[in-house]
């Protein structure tokens, strides 16, 4: 059973990482037809891993709370010669109404409040990804730039015709790293980290437009593949060739090897917040959750997530507060959390 909404769930930590188990699932197949169809499990969760926004076949969001009741479908406007589909969301843990979506389309993009309306760009820009703080909205567009909009704005004139021009934009910090080889994906902004072919390490925050840190992995190689903890003070990586498990101290500059990954490769990775425990998904390419100890480098096999058709996971996500671990494929959803053992 889901922890009660007045109790809220652990945090995870290498502690309590033996007891993260199953808690949940939702399965494609029993949402009904009116909410669309669905063959990919590409999701957004909320930050305590509350509610979630799925996205289905014709490019609208789902949302849900994460213990699987379907609330609402909100779709794109249909304004335009190419189909919109949905690719990015905000999604509240408790209101429903602070929920914002972003559909990409041929000549733009648009951003859905769902409590006010839709804002609507014609841009060359492509949304990359969206977040919030108490009072702003921002996104990352390609090729490289930050749109800063209020967290909720007055509409204009004519919503279908907003100019990025009349909003302020960031200039993307990390296009200033010439000797970038890799940006590691799957960081949630707002940080980047960057590495160089010799092991250069860079973490930026593309909110403020800052260089936060400069160290090396000491290992003469590039830090290929990732990620870091809420927190930002740790990176953990791995080799181009998957030969080694690493984690890297933003703060002294100490990098460690955890362990040996001996050409194994794993689909995601995720650092808790004290950095005391990796979590890697899909080892191997087979269903498993695993959990490295990064003061001992002790591994351990948590379980295996839900019976998915492709040998790859679509998304995997960790809740920003730490407590709820999600991965979403072709036939559902299955949601991790810290339980109690008999």
């Amino acid at each position: 059973m889901l922890a009660q909404a007045d109790e809220p769930s652990s945090v995870i930590s290498a502690e309590n990482s033996h007891q993260l188990q199953s808690v949940a699932r939702l399965d494609f197949a029993d949402i009904p037809a009116d909410f669309g169809t669905f063959n990919a499990g590409w999701f957004a969760l909320s930050d305590a891993g509350k509610r979630i926004a799925i996205i289905n076949a014709e490019g609208s969001f789902v949302t849900a709370s994460i213990e699987g009741e379907i609330e609402r479908v909100d779709s794109p406007m249909e304004n335009d010669d190419l189909p919109a589909r949905g690719i990015a969301a905000v999604v509240s843990d408790d209101n429903p109404n602070d929920d914002i979506f972003v559909f990409s389309a041929g000549s733009g993009y648009s951003i859905k409040y769902a409590d006010t309306g839709t804002l609507s760009f014609q841009s060359q820009n492509t949304p990359q990804s969206v977040w919030r703080d108490s009072d702003h909205l921002y996104l990352e567009l390609l090729p490289a730039a930050v749109l800063q909009l209020p967290d909720r704005f007055m509409m204009p004139d004519d919503p279908n015709h907003a100019r990025e021009a009349d909003y302020p934009v960031i200039a993307y910090a990390p296009a200033i790293d010439l000797d970038a080889v890799v940006r590691i994906g799957r960081i949630e902004p707002p940080y980047v980290v960057t590495s160089s072919a010799h092991g250069v390490i860079r973490l930026w925050d593309i909110q403020q437009g800052d260089l936060l840190v400069v160290t090396h992995n000491g290992t003469g190689k590039p830090s290929v593949f990732g990620n870091i903890n809420a927190n930002a003070t740790h990176l953990v990586w791995r080799d181009e060739l998957s030969e080694s498990l690493y984690l890297l101290n933003f703060q002294t500059g100490e990098n460690r090897k955890i362990a040996d990954l001996n050409g194994k490769y794993v689909q995601w990775f995720f650092l808790s917040h004290d950095a005391s425990v990796i979590l890697g998904i899909n080892m191997d390419f087979e269903p498993n959750i695993i959990a490295w100890d990064t003061t001992t480098g002790e591994k351990t096999i948590l379980g295996e997530y839900r019976q998915c058709n492709r040998p790859q996971p679509d998304m995997a996500r960790l809740s920003r507060d730490g407590t709820t671990l999600v991965i979403g494929c072709d036939t559902g959803l299955d949601v991790w959390r810290v339980q109690d053992l008999p």
